[in-house]
């Protein structure tokens, strides 16, 4: 198997994790909002190739110590509630220019879920988000 090159390198993850942060339900879709996708995006990126690689978790580690894991699922959850509350009433009336934002906004909650299955083998990370770790065993309940 050829090596795989890192997207990101130890002290941009390190970076990238500490500008993981909350937004509002009103907010996807928002320029800040999408800034907070492709952080979020480049982490799982990475974290996949971490763990396909079996090398150094390097984000594992950075989103550890820059306690977001708290953070990541308030992500999926307000993603999840834009998904129920939002959309419905947008999906009807969303001009094809503007079908990309929708599609990310859609997108971002696998995602973050995506970025979170791969966190969870660690249990550091479980340990680490604290109550927030109900919410997210209540969110994979709803998806049964």
């Amino acid at each position: 198997m050829a090596a795989i090159a890192n997207t990101l390198s130890v002290f941009e993850a390190q970076a990238y994790a500490k500008m993981v942060a909350p937004f509002r339900v009103r907010e996807v879709g928002s320029k800040a909002w999408m800034r907070q996708h492709n952080i979020v995006e480049q982490l799982n990126i990475q974290a996949h190739q971490n763990a396909l690689t079996k090398h150094d978790e390097f984000v594992v580690e950075a989103i550890l110590e820059a306690e977001k894991v708290p953070t990541l699922i308030h992500h999926l959850l307000a993603t999840e509630a834009w998904r129920e509350k939002v959309f419905p009433h947008l999906k009807d009336c969303v001009k094809s220019s503007a079908s990309i934002k929708v599609y990310v906004a859609l997108y971002h909650e696998a995602t973050v879920c995506n970025l979170l299955e791969v966190l969870m083998y660690h249990e550091n990370i479980c340990e680490g988000g604290g109550d927030a770790m109900c919410e997210l065993a209540d969110y994979c309940y709803r998806k049964l």
